[in-house]
């Protein structure tokens, strides 16, 4: 294998209660404790190394990233702390949590700020995934500096370091805003966009915006087994997918589509 894999997850449950608590929008990218422990094994078991988030925090590595399983989780959903983190750290994993500043201590089921401290100081790193979760496509100029740069600072005033990570809600953005994102002090960009990437993408460098896979309910072991290897039908099968629902975003728009996504998809 010589491919780089950034996995998406979202929030983990253990009892079914815990899901049903889950909003039913998240619930297709919510997954069992034990289908992430069962993930876990199946990395290590391959031989696949799982990469260190600290190899991209700071700046392009000058001679690239070596491949293997980058671990990313968006929201700050609770039970990445209650579930993930313990898993994590028990095998000395470290990965990049990705959080909606303004979930942080108020929205229920996510998590508080203290929470956060602890990841950070065990090593994880901390992203920004926006102020409000609100999508940035759908924002002007003004609006996008502001999730921006709220987000990346109340993040950076609770755990007391740099925040140079972004995810974008829900993986929409326009290519024009990136260039701001950048400016407000954001270096590595990840997106949703269904993709793999290669040690040489990053040599000197920082790519534009990063791909990854987002881990769902519904994705079974093979599937799962297929997407780690990169192995071109898992790869294939997953951009097309996500190719259907991009193109049906284009076609009805952001604000239908969402309205659909949250009655039918999952």
């Amino acid at each position: 294998m010589n491919k780089i894999i950034i996995l998406m997850y979202h929030a983990l449950y253990e009892k079914e209660t815990e899901l049903a608590a889950i909003a039913a929008e998240d619930r297709p990218y919510a997954i069992s404790v034990a289908s992430f422990q069962r993930h876990l094994e199946y990395i290590t078991r391959q031989g696949i190394p799982i990469i260190s988030p600290d190899l991209l925090e700071l700046k392009a590595p000058e001679n690239g990233i070596q491949p293997g399983v980058l671990l990313t989780f968006d929201d700050g959903h609770v039970s990445n702390y209650h579930y993930a983190y313990p898993l994590l750290r028990e095998r000395g994993i470290k990965a990049i949590f990705f959080v909606t500043s303004d979930f942080i201590n108020f929205k229920p089921g996510f998590c508080t700020w203290d929470m956060i401290r602890e990841l950070a100081k065990e090593g994880m790193v901390i992203g920004s995934h926006g102020k409000t979760h609100c999508f940035f496509e759908n924002l002007n100029p003004t609006e996008l500096e502001f999730e921006l740069c709220h987000s990346r600072e109340k993040i950076e005033q609770h755990i007391s370091r740099p925040v140079t990570m972004l995810s974008f809600p829900g993986g929409r953005f326009h290519h024009s805003q990136l260039k701001t994102a950048r400016a407000v002090g954001y270096q590595w960009l990840f997106s949703s966009r269904v993709g793999v990437h290669y040690s040489g993408d990053f040599e000197n460098r920082i790519p534009s915006v990063l791909s990854r896979i987002a881990v769902r309910a519904r994705l079974s072991n093979l599937e799962f087994s297929n997407l780690i290897q990169a192995t071109t039908l898992g790869i294939l099968k997953a951009q097309f997918t996500a190719g259907i629902k991009e193109l049906l975003r284009w076609i009805i728009g952001n604000y239908f589509y969402h309205a659909i996504y949250q009655r039918f998809f999952g």
